[in-house]
């Protein structure tokens, strides 16, 4: 039984470490995210397009 708690509190072990390195990873890029959005959005220009319809 003692060796069937190891291999389950190595495991746990090896998850809780997983989900801390996804979980750094993940603010990381948002934060990457939300600057590339805020430089897309300066760099947004208006564009005025003027259609002419030809009915036949």
């Amino acid at each position: 039984m003692s060796t069937f708690l190891n291999v389950l509190l190595v495991i746990l072990f090896i998850v809780v470490i997983a989900l801390a390195v996804l979980y750094f990873l993940g603010r990381k890029l948002e934060k990457r995210q939300v600057e590339q959005q805020q430089a897309l959005e300066a760099a947004a220009q208006t564009v005025s397009m003027l259609v002419i319809d030809k009915k036949r």
